[in-house]
Formats: structure tokens, C-alpha cells, sequence
């Protein structure tokens, strides 16, 4: 939240970015810079999850919230790719380490202090995926043993959740949780979890048992912290119609499983991922982060049984040159659109729910 490349002493991507409304690469003079938080606000928006990685600009995000109505959930790591542990990378997190224990704990009542009482502040989410294998080496590799020492884990997952609660009990906490994986223990062992954030990518019908699994496990609310889909078919090229319909048939099971709603009820959101094109992350050398790479990175439930790791934006940066200014509005952009300006089944306008 702190780029300035243009040195207007504004946040770039959030206030100076602009629709590329042409595909022609520059900016036109009839495209004027409208920044991300109002196309967020313009699509329907009302919640953005920020993983707490660099230090928090409160009056980027005050204005945010004042002009455009849209809210934050606050993932604290907790050691995912070692932030706030300590740790080596090579060795990664280690949640039997007290002085590593301490530092996240640490981190997360700073945290909580410069944020409580903030009217943007919605909720607050523990980790990233934490629970994936240790010996995951690949770019969503998360580095700890939460999956080797899952007792360790929920138990420091209790004490940063406790934590929180004592020093601001008027916002949820949740964990950003892999799967259901572990949530079985989080049960026994993390009781002062509000709420159950899941990421996940099941398929082109949305989450299929998820919700009652879930209930079944460990009975909390249900978020879902990362749906999505790729805008690229292997071997074929860009795909932005199959990117859309998936995300749109996930919102759709989304709303079948919140409270009133025929499926389980306990579900209460999903935020999507991810909002536009990161050009880091197919995983090959440093000097092609400039380019935006199309090789298959990882096996996932998406059409093509791939996922693009630098294709999952519902917008793109066209051709790069014009980055971070530059956006393209994707299909699944104008989807999502449609369903999150519109009531849901039994609602009357004006009683959309949060999103």
C-alpha cells in the first residue's frame, strides 16, 4: 500500500490506475485514472483481505472506506512463508520454538493495536495455507511444520486468536486454512477461533462438500478466503468465458450455503483471487518477472486440470509496460458485477449481503 512510482504522494494502484477500455497499451485522455478501489466499489465489492506483510498506510485505507464503503480482513502470516517467525527459509516456521512463537505473537498484538477501532476493519485472519506439507518447494510453498507438528500449530493458532480477542473483542478471528485439512484439530484445540477461512479450488460446481464437512468438523461459520480460476486454457491461449463461468457458478454456491438459503447455512463470504495478473509466479528465474508467463505451473481443479499461476487476475496489466497503472477488466470482472449488485434469492433490493 505504500507504491508511489508517479510521485503524487498517492497510492498508485489504489487511487491512479485506469481501464484500458481500448487494449491499445497508453492512456488515452478519455480514460482517466479512476484507481482500484473504485472499480472494486463499481463491481460491488465490500471487503478486501490484505496480507500484513508491509507496514499498514491507515489513511489509504480510511479513505478507502470513506469514499467507497469497502472493509478489510487483516491476514496476519503467522509464520506463513516464514513472515514474523524468524525463521530461515530453508528451515521454515517452527511452532515449537518459543522464541519463534513469541515473535508472531508479537507481531500480531502490534498489529492489532495500530488497527482495533478502525471503522474499515472488518475481521482478522491467521495464516496462509500454514497447514501445507513441509515439503512443499514450489511458489505457494508456505515454509512450517504445521502438518508435522499440527498440535503445536493449533495451539499457537489458539494463543494468537486469544490474544487478539482480549485486546479487541469486537472483531472476528478466523484461520486461513488449506482445505479442511487439520480443522479437526482445531476443534480440540482452538476454541477461540470465530470462524473457519477455507481456500479452495474444488471445481467448476463450486465447493462440494465443503460445507457440510465443515459443520460436521468443527461448527463455525465458513469463509471462503481464495476462490478463483486461471484466464488461460493450456494449449489453447487466453480463456476469460471459462475463468468467468467458474467463478460465477463458486459464487453461486456461495449464496446456496449462507443462513436462509436451501444448502447448510453456514456459509458467509468468499473473496476471490485474486483481483489482478501477478507476473512473479510461474516460478522460473528473477529476470522473467517482467514477463507475463503462460508455461503451466501447478495441477489444480480448473477446466484445462491447470493452473496459470500469473493468469488468475479478474484483471490483467495488458502488456506490462503501463504497470501498475494499467488495467483490462476481465469477464469475470462484468460476472461478478452482475451477481454482487443483485439480491439474493428471498431479498429485496437494497439487502445484499456482505461480499
Amino acid at each position: 500500500m505504500a507504491a508511489d512510482e508517479n510521485h503524487n504522494g498517492r497510492n498508485d494502484p489504489g487511487f491512479d490506475a485506469f481501464v484500458d477500455a481500448n487494449g491499445n497499451g497508453v492512456q488515452d485522455p478519455n480514460e482517466p485514472a479512476v484507481g482500484d478501489f473504485k472499480l472494486l466499489h463499481d463491481m460491488g465489492c465490500n471487503v478486501i483481505r490484505l496480507s500484513v506483510i508491509h507496514p499498514i498506510r491507515l489513511d489509504v485505507f480510511r479513505e478507502m472506506f470513506e469514499k467507497y464503503g469497502i472493509r478489510v480482513i487483516l491476514n496476519e502470516p503467522l509464520g506463513a512463508y516464514t513472515l514474523h517467525s524468524g525463521a530461515k527459509w530453508e528451515d521454515g516456521t517452527d511452532y515449537r520454538d518459543p522464541t519463534q512463537r513469541k515473535s508472531m505473537l508479537e507481531a500480531t498484538r502490534k498489529l492489532v493495536e495500530q488497527c482495533k477501532g478502525e471503522p474499515w476493519l472488518l475481521a482478522y485472519v491467521l495464516g496462509n495455507e500454514n497447514n501445507m506439507p513441509t515439503a512443499g518447494s514450489g511458489v505457494n510453498a508456505t515454509r512450517t511444520n504445521a502438518s508435522v507438528y499440527p498440535d503445536a500449530y493449533a495451539d499457537c493458532l489458539n494463543e494468537a486468536a486469544t490474544l487478539i480477542h482480549q485486546l479487541d473483542p469486537d472483531h472476528p478471528v478466523g484461520v486461513g486454512n488449506l482445505g479442511l485439512n487439520l480443522v479437526d484439530l482445531y476443534a480440540e484445540k482452538a476454541p477461540a477461533l470465530d470462524f473457519i477461512g477455507v481456500n479452495e479450488y474444488a471445481g467448476m460446481q463450486g465447493f462440494g462438500w465443503i460445507w457440510e464437512a465443515s459443520r460436521e468438523i468443527f461448527d463455525r461459520p465458513v469463509l471462503i478466503t481464495e476462490f478463483g480460476c486461471d484466464a488461460y486454457w493450456t494449449g489453447k491461449g487466453p480463456d476469460e468465458q471459462t475463468q468467468a463461468t467458474y467463478i460465477d457458478n463458486a459464487w453461486s454456491d456461495i449464496v446456496y450455503n449462507v443462513a436462509g438459503q436451501p444448502g447448510t447455512g453456514n456459509a458467509i463470504g468468499g473473496l476471490v483471487f485474486e483481483w489482478v495478473d501477478e507476473w512473479w509466479k510461474d516460478g522460473t528465474k528473477k529476470e522473467r518477472d517482467g514477463q507475463h508467463d503462460s508455461d503451466p505451473t501447478v495441477e489444480m481443479a480448473f477446466p484445462d486440470g491447470w493452473s496459470q499461476e500469473e493468469w488468475l487476475g479478474i484483471t490483467s496489466q495488458g502488456d506490462g509496460k503501463a504497470s501498475p497503472f494499467l488495467r483490462e477488466l476481465r469477464k469475470a470482472y462484468f460476472a461478478l458485477q452482475k451477481r454482487w449488485n443483485e439480491p439474493m434469492p428471498g431479498q429485496m433490493p437494497g439487502q445484499i449481503p456482505a461480499h
